[in-house]
């Protein structure tokens, strides 16, 4: 399902082990008014920490995603990224796993893997609800417009 005013972009480039993560931009969403909100990703990898500072000047809030495969030195990479990031800049995050949405032994290790708080409850993007992901966006903005970038806990 598209998500209205979206528009990927392919401004990105292969970082890390065989192409397997991207630096760039993923896309932008018109939000009317003039305003449009730049997806970027930004790989949890080591050589992109010097990086952060850049990236987190405008930064608005965080989409964690996380796949099924996530184990060990990937989701300590990806939980130092997102510490690298809210030292920076705190900003309210939501978080985006990809397991079957009854595998619930797996979403509390990943809970857990994370550093998620047990009263924030991570979006599940499966291929049975299409609406997962602008379901996390509209939390986020949500949150974003809301609290002026005040961190705290996102619930769905």
């Amino acid at each position: 399902k598209k998500i209205p005013g979206f528009a990927s972009s392919s401004k990105r480039a292969a970082i890390g082990g065989a192409g397997r993560f991207y630096l760039g931009e993923e896309g932008a969403i018109r939000l009317g008014a003039g305003l449009t909100v730049t997806l970027v990703s930004v790989p949890p990898v080591v050589e992109i920490m010097p990086l952060l500072k850049s990236f987190s000047s405008s930064l608005a809030g965080l989409i964690v995603l996380c796949d099924n495969d996530a184990s060990g030195n990937l989701l300590k990479a990806i939980l130092g990224l997102k510490r690298g990031v809210s030292a920076i800049k705190p900003v309210p995050a939501v978080y985006v796993f990809t397991p079957e949405p009854d595998d619930a032994a797996r979403h509390s290790q990943l809970k857990r893997a994370l550093s998620i708080g047990p009263d924030e409850e991570p979006f599940i993007l499966n291929g049975k609800d299409a609406r997962t992901g602008a379901l996390a966006l509209r939390a986020l903005f949500k949150h974003i417009l809301s609290q002026e970038n005040q961190p705290a806990t996102l619930k769905h």
